[in-house]
């Protein structure tokens, strides 16, 4: 039997703002709906670079853009969905089993995730057609 198709959402992260700036963070268990496993960013991102274009079968990632903004494309086979995070108080929490693409990356742009898991290459989905299959034969 296939379970439910994963759905995005948008996490709203505390702050903490006083006369020296705005702090900002994200617990594991209290606003990251997973244990972190590992923390990876990107910056220095070339105008009119597109990153992402994959999707993973176990891992779930929270992205947050630290600085600058980047438009989310999230396809679960069936839809997509157009979600730009523009502020690091919100987090856009990407469930296993949805393909993304990363684009529209404002200058000066500093994206961070957060993943569930180690780095492993074979829990990637890197073509657009295997993903469809997988997402067919798992969700309905």
């Amino acid at each position: 039997m296939s379970a439910e198709r994963p759905k995005e959402r948008l996490i709203l992260l505390p702050t903490i703002s006083d006369s020296r700036g705005i702090l900002g963070f994200a617990q594991e268990g209290d606003h990251v709906p997973f244990a972190i496993k590992r923390m990876y960013y990107m910056y220095s991102i070339p105008t009119g670079a597109t990153r992402g274009a994959h999707a993973h079968r176990a891992c779930q990632r929270l992205l947050i853009a630290l600085n600058g903004s980047v438009k989310v494309t999230i396809d679960d086979g069936h839809r997509r969905d157009l979600i730009k995070l523009t502020s690091p108080s919100a987090g856009l929490h990407i469930p296993a089993g949805l393909w993304i693409d990363l684009d529209d990356f404002s200058e000066g742009t500093i994206l961070a995730a957060l993943a569930s898991h180690p780095y492993e290459e074979s829990d990637y989905l890197r073509d657009y057609e295997a993903f469809l299959a997988y997402a067919n034969e798992n969700f309905q």
